[in-house]
């Protein structure tokens, strides 16, 4: 569902984790959910999930552990 890039941000030199979002919906509407439903899931608010699923805020390392 959801993959890891393994480029490095050379201002931060860290891994640079993006979202597969196509798979994220396509899942949602696999499960019938909505992004609040995903929210209540993983235990996150419904803003940091809309954050991420609009690319206005890279996943954390913590959001990619659940």
């Amino acid at each position: 569902m959801i993959f890891y890039n393994p480029s490095i941000n050379v201002r931060k030199e860290a891994l640079v984790i993006k979202i597969n979002i196509k798979n994220v919906n396509e899942y949602l509407a696999k499960q019938n959910w909505n992004q609040s439903d995903l929210a209540k899931a993983l235990n996150f608010s419904e803003s940091l999930i809309t954050l991420m699923l609009t690319e206005k805020r890279e996943p954390s390392r913590e959001f990619m552990e659940r």
